[in-house]
């Protein structure tokens, strides 16, 4: 029984010995504390220093994308200014060369010069057979008539009689 007691006695004495130090720890961490606030004060302090030049930085950063873009924007646009000027410069060659008017030629679709010549040449083919105005005999004045009144234009039915008689009225009255 006697090592009994002393077994029991030893016990609390190694139980107090693995015992962590609480106020130890407690020291420690609360060191630790004041040494992470003390970096966070620092690093608060040199942000807070920073700000204005990082918001100048970033504000810089943004002009310039702006500007980047506004330059892309504009060399788009000169591009598309230099190939209309190019085109209205190759339509009205192709008009001249061809007789036919630009605004005709315009409706074409081709991207070239040769293209669009080819085509102009075509469109004269299919309309040049056709007359736009009826045409007008040399037929002088007739004899003993007196010349045309509106009226007598207006009795005419047939319009394309009535084009004819004007321009004859025209052409005897010269």
């Amino acid at each position: 029984m006697a090592e009994e007691q002393q077994e029991a006695a030893q016990e609390p004495q190694e139980g107090a010995a693995q015992e962590p130090d609480y106020k130890a720890l407690y020291e420690k961490a609360q060191a630790d504390l004041d040494k992470a606030k003390e970096s966070s004060r620092k690093w608060e302090g040199r942000s807070k220093a920073n700000a204005e030049k990082a918001k100048a930085y970033d504000e810089s950063q943004a002009k310039a994308k702006t500007v980047e873009e506004r330059l892309a924007a504009l060399e788009q646009e000169n591009a598309s200014l230099k190939a209309a000027r190019d085109r209205a410069d190759v339509v009205s060659r192709v008009a001249k060369a061809t007789g036919l008017s630009e605004s005709v030629v315009a409706m074409l679709n081709g991207t070239d010069e040769d293209a669009l010549t080819q085509q102009a040449e075509g469109v004269k083919a299919a309309i040049g057979g056709t007359r736009r105005y009826p045409a007008v005999g040399d037929r002088g004045p007739a004899t003993g008539s007196k010349p045309m009144t509106e009226d007598d234009f207006a009795k005419i039915k047939n319009p394309a009689e009535r084009i004819r008689a004007r321009a004859a009225a025209i052409h005897n009255s010269k």
